[in-house]
């Protein structure tokens, strides 16, 4: 599905060890694709902050903008997709359920864990999925390494290729890819992030399908929002941690 505003767009940004503050934060929502979200008197859009062991999910129709600082790591989530911002153990977020593009440059390495699997990249960009216990990492530019987590039968992947792991085991040997056969929604977000993401690999930005990527950084005005209320688009929701 192509990164767009869509109707009744769902972003939920969960917080499992607090409400979000400026002390701390590891990272930030760079831009909500909606033009406000307001739950319960919270308000976030372009600029909320990220801190560590938050949660940040889209729904069925809902994608966003978001940057881990140390190691810089500018990323675009796609729909049905949700990660865990520095999870613990050094990786900038840990993608749990759906799909991600994230473009890295220059600078110290980051780490991306998903499932049993970690992607490690450097001046570099990854289009990553996981789903029914299985990531896959296409390597958008430059080359990555990829395999379970520890470092052991990791493979490289080079630009234009792509590695599938099952249930965190070693990933099968790296295949190519055509870039004109991407999914929208991942073509889309990588011309976000870079009109000049794919161009490393001899590849045109303007040819293939889906409509041009739109990506528009708003400052959201407080809206009260109720469970009828159809003309809200988007939504973050901050939770507290559970009560023992």
């Amino acid at each position: 599905m192509p990164c767009r505003p869509g109707p009744c767009a769902l972003l939920v940004a969960a917080l499992l060890a607090g409400c979000w503050g400026s002390d701390g934060k590891v990272g930030e929502l760079v831009a909500v694709f909606t033009q406000q979200a307001a739950v319960d008197g919270q308000t976030a859009g372009g600029g909320a902050p990220l801190e560590p062991g938050a949660t940040l999910g889209t729904d069925a129709t809902g994608s966003a903008r978001f940057r881990i600082f140390a190691p810089v790591l500018d990323c675009h989530l796609l729909s049905a997709s949700t990660v865990e911002v520095k999870p613990g153990g050094g990786e900038a977020f840990e993608l749990r359920a759906g799909e991600v593009v994230c473009d890295q440059r220059g600078g110290s390495p980051a780490a991306i864990r998903i499932g049993g699997t970690t992607t490690e990249l450097a001046d570099a960009a990854v289009a990553i999925e996981y789903r029914d216990d299985r990531a896959t990492t296409k390597s958008l530019r430059g080359d990555v390494s990829f395999g379970p987590e520890g470092g052991n039968e990791a493979v490289t992947v080079e630009a234009g290729k792509q590695a599938t792991s099952a249930e965190g085991g070693a990933p099968a040997p790296p295949r190519a890819f055509d870039y004109d056969q991407l999914p929208p929604a991942q073509r889309e977000a990588a011309l976000d992030l870079d009109p000049d993401i794919l161009a490393s690999s001899g590849h045109s930005p303007t040819t293939g399908t889906g409509p041009a990527p739109t990506s528009t950084t708003t400052t959201p005005t407080p809206t009260p929002a109720t469970a009828g209320d159809r003309t809200v688009t988007s939504q973050v929701r901050i939770r507290p941690p559970p009560a023992p």
